[in-house]
Parts: structure tokens; sequence; C-alpha cells
């Protein structure tokens, strides 16, 4: 007899149109859900109490790394590189967070290098927006700027309140501002 039952139910609730049962044996109609698009956020669809995005902003944080070429951040830490050459530009690599969420969506990103004297200065922007879900991964939020053909002998390299001393023409690890193991 209970397969006949379960079959029975079925069929009714099947042509029964959507409702929502509350422990109080009132029934209410379904509420509209959002209309989400890509990485869960909304469309504008009927809910306008949704909660927007957040913006994350960044300015002048984190560290910086100069080289003669660009390279993958993880590559860093233990690789070898060429010596910084004079009359040339080089490459900085600006690392704002080290584990944003894959889910961050409109990232802006900006980085401007000014030359001071013996000093490279550098300056770093970067925003997203962050929708309601998000997954758990880790990211790096980062910027690529470059320097104008730079001369022959020491320099400092100057970003979010730290510096570094590096030599152009004089083989070296890569120089940064933080410790790479900190990252």
């Amino acid at each position: 007899m209970r397969p006949i039952c379960f079959i029975l139910l079925s069929v009714a609730c099947a042509h029964a149109p959507a409702q929502e049962v509350h422990d109080s044996g009132i029934e209410l109609p379904l509420k509209a859900q959002p209309e989400l698009g890509p990485l869960g956020t909304d469309t504008g669809g009927e809910d306008e109490d949704a909660p927007a995005p957040d913006l994350v902003e960044y300015e002048d944080v984190g560290m910086a790394c100069i080289m003669s070429s660009k390279v993958q951040p993880e590559e860093l830490i233990g690789a070898p590189v060429d010596a910084l050459a004079e009359n040339q530009s080089a490459h900085i690599l600006v690392v704002l967070d080290a584990c944003i969420t894959g889910s961050a969506f409109d990232e802006i990103t900006s980085c401007a290098v000014e030359i001071n004297g013996g000093t490279i200065d550098v300056t770093a922007t970067a925003s997203y927006q962050l929708p309601l879900f998000q997954t758990m991964d880790c990211n790096l939020l980062s910027v690529w700027c470059e320097t104008p053909e730079l001369e022959a002998g020491d320099w400092t390299l100057s970003y979010a309140g730290k510096t570094v001393d590096l030599t152009i023409s004089g083989a070296a690890p890569v120089p940064c501002t933080d410790s790479l193991g900190e990252w």
C-alpha cells in the first residue's frame, strides 16, 4: 500500500501551485528569488532589497619588487634573475594583497613610477567588487609597472613607506620592499 500512496501524493502535488508551508499551517505564496548573474551578483531583477556587491579598495599597501623582466609572482622565491642592466627600463611588480577570492570581479589596478634623484618612487591602487557569495580560494592582487631607462649605480626602491637598496648592473636577487617569505 505504501507505494500507491506515494504515487498518489506525487501526482496530487505535481499539479498544485507552488506554495510554501510554514509550521503554523498557513500557506503563503513563494517569494520571487532575485535574478543572479555571473558569480552570484544581482542583475537587477525583481528583488530590489538584495544587497549590492561590496567595493574593496587598496592604495599603496603590500610590497613591490623590481626586476629586469616580468616573471610570475610565484617564481620570485629562489628564482635566478638577470641583473638589472644600465640604460634599460626595469619592471616592478606590486602585490597589493596576497589572498583575494577568485569571485572578485570588476578588478581595476594602476601603478605609477616617479624618479626622484636616486629613488624610484612607486604608487599603486586597486579595487574590485565582491559578490554576496564567494569562493574560498586565494589569488594574488597585483599590478605591473615599468621604470624609464635607469643609469648604472645605486638606487632605492620606495613603496608603501618601505624601501630597499639596489644596484643597476649588479647581480643580485630580486630586490623587494618586503620579505618574500611573508607572502
